[in-house]
């Protein structure tokens, strides 16, 4: 099983001034524009992502981390065989993907995702 990219998602209050230091000072790619959520490009395998606070996501305040692989669900079943904290995965039609979160041992949350556009 392979992790093709990680994402670090951070919730932000200024979003517009956040948008301007991802493309004027850090001149990063803007690879994906979600509702709510701006997706950068570090790199082929590191993303960044800014995403309006008080949208509605199912994830807590603060950063998220997030890794994009084709074998969702294989992840699963080994994060599930090793009784971690997850939840069932799921498609996610408002952001097009196919995901499930859990926690690492000291309680932070993540992400296993999958784009479907």
């Amino acid at each position: 099983m392979t992790i093709d990219k990680m994402i670090v998602y951070c919730r932000v209050d200024e979003f517009e001034q956040c948008e301007e230091f991802a493309e004027q000072v850090l001149q990063l790619k803007l690879w994906k524009k979600k509702e709510h959520c701006n997706i950068y490009l570090l790199n082929e395998q590191i993303g960044l992502a800014y995403c309006r606070a008080g949208s509605e996501d199912t994830y807590s305040e603060g950063i998220l981390i997030s890794w994009v692989t084709d074998q969702v669900d294989d992840w699963y079943r080994k994060f599930n065989d090793h009784k971690f904290a997850i939840t069932e995965p799921k498609k996610n039609e408002k952001y097009n993907i196919y995901h499930f979160f859990g926690s690492d041992p000291a309680g932070n949350t993540f992400e296993l995702m999958k784009f479907l556009d």
